[in-house]
């Protein structure tokens, strides 16, 4: 590639050859024979660019600048230089001479040529990028002009402060590059400081910002060259070495990044991001030794070994089983940290712990990792510091945490700029209004007189959520958004509902609890020092950081919260009253049915706290203005995990129209539902969400007849009786032309009881006793009325999801114009939820509420001595923004409540340390029907399988550890097959279902640390030639007093036992299962009330016990009789793979008595027997009897 006008410190340059491209510089500043106006140069220049595919050019605009024009004098009185140029006059003003006519003339020759050479590259197939500023007059020159005019280029636009600028500078590129294209919006939408262009003076020397400004950022830079490297591929011209992009910030705090050296961003920085973007080759000169990122599974020369030189830093996966080092991370994204975080965290790990000073050991290694290469990991972030652990002259062993790497990779990865304690600057009033009007177009406030805010802004509640980020040493100045994981962050983070989901290889599943490979001694010591702590489901679950906040707002059980929002309301009034007219002036800029859909809302109020909590999702004021998406293309807001997501436009929605719309009314006819349809379809109308029904004619008229699509209206009847109106977006073929970029995060039925446990975590002992003596926990719930309709969507949008209906009175189709979102479309989901996400942020962060919401449901949790202040300043915050909650739905605040269908009693938190949970009476009446039904009927079809399958495991939510997952095998496989009779095998299913109901076995959530006695063990079977069966286990518990109980057994009656499994050439897999409730029966006294680690070294035993469930029908007897026996003893286990060659109880299953491990180790040695009666108990009797037990 070409660089040309490459400027001093080439940052291009390096970016590209850290991208693996040969680069030719040019600029006269790194040569003075790099005059690119000077024609003989251009000659030699010209036969070197024959040879390039890409050519970057940062045209000169010292002559081009818009600055000229504005009037300035220097500081002695003498004029700043004026315009050389114009509009009218691009390429110059007619009247220069002397050495501006001269400059400018050298500017035009080396600019044409220039672009000469880049349109001469273009026609043979070439690629490149130019940039200037987004008003230089650059863009009006003659040869740029007709350029432009030939349709060959594209315009990106982009603020340099979303690239790591400290100020905001608008820039265009004008490129032929798709992937430049596909650069997310980079427009700014900081709070800047309005002096942020003022020249300064520092240290006697007059500092101009717009020098400061004028390289290129790092990951400016770096988004150009790794762009073009992904073209370059893509074109065939290059092989994919660039695993990923840096990250653009568009939300957020500048003021204080003037403070910085522009350099942390620049030169500082170009190394640090080469590493986070996995691009060292090109450092190794710099750092000889520099180590090398590798994926494990590709390195790998033989199981469990890899090559020499390499070694493994990842955090264990059953996949290649290869054994952790002492590289390997503490923190699990999902699970223990937040997915944001997890890097800094193990920046600070290293630097503060004796790896700092081994950090020598990884010269010249491969650094072999399980993550992605597109996923920046443990061996970039070790390559990094080794980077700057080894810097020349420096330390290795020096522990300081401002190493340019550090500080630089801390910014890069959008943690705070300013150290830990530093008081965050004031925002002024200026700063905030421009960074309000930037959410709408330029226009619309341009002559705008706002009231003043300074002095309410800068106190709390509105500054209370910043101040303690930065006190806590957490990002503040960028996005404040909820956590955005990957998939697999998300499944992990699962286990945040108390309750193991997965292992080895499952989705769901959290690295090994112990390394690979370990002889069976020490596999045994580190899994009793393991076993004493909690388990990863007793772990406290990753929470959004500002239910973190409201958490710790509740520090002290003797402070109030009430007069704190009683005041914050105060507040939030009085800045409601300032800001009234902004609204107002809003509403102008609205059509006339959008206004109806949002006449209580309060936009100008909702954007300008927006602006305040730095929320990112910037494009959402304008929508409740002029519209949200409803079909087509939703972009990424910012405030949920990106997902792929294909372009669709309004022309691909309305392609084929005419056709769709007739096989649409073909299909429209009377039906049973007609006048439920007609009288909710006029209630629509008269709410002010659409219009009235339509005749053809008058429909056409009112539309202009323009294109449009169709969407069927129909009615269904819930198991519950209750009438819904759905529009049809399957059949309208709106689902099929919608697209989303964002994937919806939702919190579970379970979270009253962790708000709860948020909070009491952060409670000592003293604490906790203040509680139980004095106070209590509350539950209550809210609903958004109409949630959806309240959503505004423009008149274009809704041309793609026109409402059709058969009228019954007029006999003919009625047609619908909505300006409120429908319900049936994919769309329409996201964008109500970016609302009810944003609710849910401010009544956090402004008013302290402990809440959460489900779409239109929120969960609110509180004390009973703040007196119901969190729902009522929840319900205030609402009103004030315009989006009351509905009143015949709200449940006050009590100590039992119901959210999604679950309900949950906090009663006995005091009693047991439990929040219990249980599925709602009206889901046990729908389950009861369908039994009946099915039996009344003889009939049981697949449609009807689904739906008890869906409610069963709905309804397992609520129940204790794994009871509700088995014995429903029939009824899963049901769902594929052709038969409708009610044989044996689904009536065994129906009675565990009913069993489950009368019984009742409750899922308990703790809330608070509790001293649970723990256990451990291993059990393992065997079947060989000589053997058809045999098993044994090991148990320890844990005394109060420290002591240990350890027990050896071997099992007696496995032949017995494999008589009652179906024929199988091994029985294996049942015998290492059985092996657990073998130990269930032995110790029931024992295991009563324990929580402990299992390591079993058959995988589908593992999965089985983790699922509660398995496709093979002995599994799925002993793995639901297992959890029945849990619930019965109100033990928990954690579920843990080992290898055969590490177990500690693989001899014993097969030498039994003559295993000498169980003497070496000080255990007891007992004989074991399962009563096979087990096997014939019906569900309740099973659990009776290990109560009994």
């Amino acid at each position: 590639m070409a660089d040309l006008m490459a400027g001093p410190n080439a940052p291009l340059t390096k970016a590209f050859i850290s991208c693996g491209w040969s680069c030719l510089t040019v600029d006269w500043l790194l040569d003075e024979s790099h005059d690119l106006s000077d024609e003989r140069r251009q000659r030699s220049l010209s036969k070197q660019l024959e040879e390039v595919i890409f050519i970057a050019a940062a045209i000169d605009c010292s002559t081009k600048s818009r600055a000229r024009e504005i009037p300035r004098k220097f500081e002695d009185g003498r004029p700043a230089p004026g315009p050389l140029r114009s509009e009218v006059y691009p390429d110059g003003l007619p009247h220069l001479t002397g050495r501006d006519a001269k400059r400018v003339d050298m500017d035009n020759k080396a600019c044409n040529y220039v672009l000469g050479e880049i349109q001469k590259l273009r026609d043979r197939g070439g690629g490149s990028v130019r940039e200037n500023p987004a008003r230089s007059l650059h863009w009006w020159t003659s040869a740029e002009v007709t350029m432009w005019e030939s349709g060959q280029w594209v315009d990106t636009s982009y603020a340099a402060c979303t690239l790591g600028g400290a100020r905001c500078k608008h820039q265009v590129l004008r490129h032929n590059v798709e992937e430049i294209q596909r650069w997310p919006p980079a427009n700014c939408h900081h709070v800047h400081d309005p002096q942020e262009w003022t020249p300064y003076t520092s240290e006697g020397i007059r500092v101009y910002p717009s020098k400061e400004e004028a390289e290129y950022t790092a990951i400016l830079a770096f988004s150009i060259a790794v762009s073009a490297s992904w073209w370059a591929a893509r074109r065939g011209m290059a092989k994919l070495q660039v695993p990923r992009m840096p990250t653009f910030l568009a939300v957020g705090r500048r003021e204080h990044w003037l403070d910085m050296d522009p350099r942390a961003m620049r030169e500082w920085a170009m190394a640090p991001l080469a590493v986070t973007l996995g691009l060292t080759e090109s450092l190794r000169a710099e750092r000889p030794g520099l180590p090398v990122r590798k994926l494990a599974q590709d390195v790998m020369i033989e199981k469990n070994k890899l090559p020499h030189q390499t070694i493994y830093v990842g955090r264990g996966s059953f996949h290649h089983r290869l054994t952790t080092t002492k590289w390997k991370s503490p923190w699990t994204p999902g699970h223990n940290c937040e997915a944001g975080e997890w890097h800094a965290r193990y920046i600070v790990h290293i630097r503060t712990s004796p790896l700092w000073d081994a950090l020598h050991e990884l010269k010249g290694m491969a650094l072999a990792c399980d993550c992605p290469m597109e996923q920046l990991c443990e061996a970039d972030l070790l390559i990094g510091l080794y980077f700057d652990a080894m810097a020349p002259g420096g330390d290795p062993g020096s522990r300081g945490t401002d190493g340019k790497w550090s500080r630089a990779v801390t910014l890069l990865q959008g943690i705070q700029a300013i150290p830990k304690g530093v008081a965050l600057p004031m925002m002024s009033q200026e700063a905030v209004v421009l960074a309000f009007c930037k959410l709408f177009p330029e226009h619309w406030f341009r002559s705008y007189k706002f009231a003043m805010v300074e002095d309410l802004i800068n106190s709390p509640p509105f500054c209370s959520y910043a101040e303690w980020l930065a006190e806590r040493g957490e990002a503040w100045d960028g996005p404040l958004v909820p956590h955005l994981a990957a998939g697999s962050v998300r499944q992990m983070a699962r286990i945040g509902d108390g309750c193991q989901v997965g292992a080895m290889t499952h989705r769901a599943a959290l690295p090994p609890l112990l390394a690979f490979n370990l002889e069976p001694d020490d596999h045994f010591q580190q899994a009793l020092q393991r076993a004493q702590r909690p388990l990863p489901y007793e772990d406290l679950p990753v929470s959004d950081m500002d239910l973190e906040f409201v958490a710790e707002a509740y520090a002290s059980p003797t402070k109030s919260l009430r007069p704190w929002r009683q005041q914050a309301v105060g507040a939030l009034r009085e800045l409601k009253r300032r800001w009234e007219g902004v609204t107002l002036h809003l509403r102008a800029f609205q059509e006339t049915a959008v206004q109806q859909v949002t006449k209580h809302r309060d936009m100008g109020l909702i954007a300008l706290l927006m602006v305040l909590t730095s929320w990112a999702d910037t494009s959402f004021p304008f929508g409740l203005i002029c519209g949200l998406p409803a079909v087509g293309y939703a972009p990424p807001y910012g405030i949920f995990p990106q997902q792929p997501a294909e372009v669709i436009s309004m022309a691909d929605v309305l392609d084929g129209w005419q056709e769709h719309n007739q096989h649409i009314l073909k299909q429209l006819r009377a039906g049973k539902d007609d006048e439920f349809l007609l009288q909710q379809s006029m209630e629509d109308a008269n709410n002010g969400f659409c219009t009235a029904p339509l005749r053809r004619a008058e429909f056409l008229r009112l539309i202009g007849n323009r294109a449009h699509r169709l969407i069927p209206r129909c009615v269904i009847t819930q198991s519950s009786g209750k009438q819904r109106v759905i529009d049809n977006g399957d059949t309208g073929g709106q689902s099929a032309l919608s697209s989303d970029a964002n994937k919806l995060t939702l919190c579970s039925p379970l979270r009253p009881a962790q708000h709860i446990r948020l909070v009491m975590h952060k409670w000592t002992a003293e604490d906790i006793d203040h509680f139980f003596a004095n106070d209590a926990w509350e539950t209550g719930q809210e609903d958004l009325p109409s949630a959806y309709r309240y959503c505004p969507m423009a008149m274009q949008e809704s041309l793609g999801c026109v409402v059709v209906w058969y009228h019954h009175e007029w006999q003919t189709p009625a047609y619908q114009v909505y300006a409120g979102l429908l319900f049936g479309l994919p769309l329409a989901v996201t964008s109500f939820n970016r609302f009810s996400r944003l609710l849910e942020a401010l009544a956090r962060r402004f008013c302290q509420v402990l809440t959460s919401l489900y779409f239109d449901d929120a969960t609110i949790t509180d004390l009973r001595s703040s007196k119901g202040s969190g729902q009522w300043a929840m319900n205030q915050l609402c009103k004030l923004i315009g989006s009351p909650f509905a009143e015949d739905k709200k449940q006050s605040m009590q100590s039992t409540g119901t959210f999604l269908g679950l309900t949950h009693d906090l009663d006995c938190i005091n009693q047991t340390g439990h929040v219990r949970f249980w599925a709602r009476e009206r889901l046990h009446d729908k389950v009861r029907d369908l039994l009946t039904t099915a039996r009344t009927t003889g009939h049981f079809s697949r449609g009807t399988a689904a739906k008890l399958y869906g409610l069963a495991n709905f309804l397992e939510q609520g129940i204790y550890g794994r009871v509700g997952y088995g014995g429903l095998m029939a009824i899963k496989a049901r769902q594929d097959e052709t038969t409708t009779a009610v044989t044996p095998e689904i009536e065994a299913c129906f009675e565990v279902i009913e069993a489950v109901m009368r019984f009742q076995p409750k899922r308990e959530f703790p809330v608070f640390h509790l001293d649970n006695l723990r256990f451990l063990a291993a059990s393992d079977a065997a079947v060989e030639a000589d053997n058809p069966g045999s098993g044994g286990f090991h148990l320890i518990f844990f005394q109060p007093d420290g002591s240990q109980i350890r027990h050896s057994f071997v099992a007696n009656n496995c032949a017995e036992l494999q008589k009652l499994w179906q024929p199988a050439e091994t029985h294996i897999a049942q015998l290492e299962l059985s092996m657990v409730l073998y130990a269930l029966v032995e110790r029931p006294d024992l295991f009563r009330n324990r929580h402990g680690l299992w390591f079993l070294d058959n995988v589908a035993a593992v999965m089985t016990l983790v699922r509660g469930r398995s496709s093979n029908a002995d599994l799925a007897k002993l793995g639901h009789l297992i959890h029945l026996a849990l619930f019965a003893l109100r033990a928990q286990g954690y579920w843990e793979y080992v290898q055969s060659k590490s177990n500690w109880a693989d001899d014993i299953s097969r030498l039994g008595v003559n295993d000498p491990w169980w003497r070496c180790h000080g255990f007891e040695f007992y004989s074991s027997y399962l009563p096979t009666i087990f096997f014939q108990l019906p569900f309740v009797a099973v659990i009776l009897t290990f109560e009994f037990l």
